[in-house]
């Protein structure tokens, strides 16, 4: 007959893998669609950070060379 601490660890060895495996695919899947809305904020953030900048640009151009 097995003793309890083994059948304890066995258990527990077992639901360890199979956490780790299901852990391992949802980080994949995770890392990925983070991966691609990462890529498209960052290009919407960029762009308008871009809009902003070039609005304050124009702005202050023609204030400098009004004056």
């Amino acid at each position: 007959m097995i003793s309890y601490a083994t059948l304890f660890l066995l258990i527990v060895s077992c639901v360890n893998l199979f956490f780790c495996n299901i852990n391992k695919y949802i980080r994949i899947f995770i890392l990925k669609y983070i991966n691609l809305f990462g890529v498209f904020f960052h290009s919407i953030v960029i762009f308008f950070f871009r809009a902003i900048a070039f609005q304050i640009d124009m702005k202050f151009s023609t204030k400098w060379f009004s004056n």
